[in-house]
């Protein structure tokens, strides 16, 4: 008899959708990064020097390099625990399915959007209490100190608006992809070596690690919208960590692209109503 084939294998065509999607956030975030990191205007080059910083940023080894471990090992440890991407299986298998497509699109949408709401409800009742303060918009008359540290030099409020929207794919690929399947893997190998069955326990430590790790992380970028006071560190753990929760929980229910999606309308709805709170306050 001729061989199987190997299950629960890397499926090397997700990766590579994968890895084009990763150089498409690195193209959009890279503006914001830039200014942050190196001080200078890149909005403000001629064309020509743009696109020179965009090859030789995003021909740098060691991101895209870094990327490729992140992505190839985190879809071995999810293949391995059962975690999906149903929608990118489907459309490589050539049985693309629009009611698939529609029904994670909405989802990820509506629960976006509520997380969203739930956001702006909790943060309109602490800054009516005068638990926490959001920073107002910063102009180049008031503080360039300020704006150097903080927000950059020059970029514009559509950049920034990017770069907080785009990087939740990264934020996706690395602690939902490769961290949660690790960690999942990782406890269910313990558990095969005890003799027990705790599926469902080792997804949810998994889930509630992996959101812990990524809240850590991430939690220093709040200080370019809140007053960094005790408030508002403990206002931007929660927040972050009951997000990252929910993230785990779709990528484990309804497969990758669910958490990347509804990290994405989640961190385009909260840039920009934060972009219109800090602007409506400097006024």
């Amino acid at each position: 008899m001729p061989n199987e084939p190997m299950k629960n294998t890397v499926n090397w065509k997700v990766f590579a959708i994968l890895f084009i999607l990763y150089f498409f956030s690195a193209a959009l975030t890279m503006p914001y990064r830039i200014d942050i990191a190196f001080q200078v205007r890149p909005m403000e080059f001629e064309i020509e020097s743009l696109i020179h910083i965009y090859i030789a940023a995003l021909s740098n080894p060691l991101p895209a390099g870094i990327m490729f471990f992140v992505l190839s090992l985190g879809l071995w440890f999810s293949a391995q625990v059962g975690l999906e991407t149903p929608l990118l299986n489907a459309w490589i298998s050539r049985e693309p399915s629009l009611k698939l497509f529609k029904d994670i699109f909405w989802s990820s949408f509506k629960i976006g959007l509520f997380l969203f709401f739930l956001c702006v409800i909790l943060d309109g009742i602490m800054v009516s209490l005068g638990l926490i303060h959001i920073i107002p918009e910063i102009r180049a008359s008031q503080s360039p100190e300020f704006i150097s540290f903080h927000l950059g030099t020059g970029v514009s409020q559509f950049w920034k608006i990017a770069y907080f929207t785009f990087s939740s794919i990264d934020n996706e690929f690395s602690w939902r992809l490769f961290a949660m399947g690790f960690i999942v893997f990782l406890l269910q190998k313990i558990c095969s070596y005890l003799k027990t069955r705790q599926e469902f326990a080792t997804i949810l430590v998994g889930i509630l690690m992996a959101a812990f790790c990524s809240t850590l992380f991430n939690l220093p970028k709040q200080k370019i919208f809140l007053v960094w006071t005790t408030m508002g560190i403990v206002r931007s753990f929660i927040l972050l960590f009951g997000t990252e929760t929910v993230f785990g929980f779709l990528y484990w229910r309804r497969g990758l692209e669910s958490a990347i999606l509804c990290n994405l309308f989640f961190s385009f709805f909260r840039e920009i109503a934060f972009a219109l709170a800090q602007h409506l306050i400097w006024i």
